[in-house]
């Protein structure tokens, strides 16, 4: 009896970790389905001059910039790949961007 229990404990957590994805198989493009173009791993909206992420952290454009005036506006899309500077789309901020 208590093998059985053993056999089909291991047998489901076994299931579980099979199905648990890996780095490897996670591409840029996921983070498009989600909401991230351009393959950023972080994206916010324009928010006055700077990139709003989460909610509350204020990030200033490195490239482009978050002013109507430049074409952007407040709740444009921005962001940044991990380690990188921020792209935010006025004044041309999105051309010339990094390769995915």
């Amino acid at each position: 009896m208590r093998f059985n229990i053993f056999v089909s404990a291991f047998l489901a957590s076994a299931a579980l970790v099979a199905a648990i994805p890996t780095a490897s198989n996670i591409e840029d493009s996921s983070l498009e389905k989600r909401g991230c173009p351009h393959g950023w791993q972080i994206c916010g909206v324009c928010d006055g001059t700077k990139c709003k992420i989460a909610g509350s952290f204020l990030e200033s454009c490195g490239v482009g910039s978050c002013t109507r005036q430049a074409g952007a506006g407040d709740g444009s899309i921005c962001g940044h790949k991990i380690g990188g500077q921020y792209y935010c789309p006025g004044n041309g901020g999105l051309t010339g961007l990094p390769p995915k």
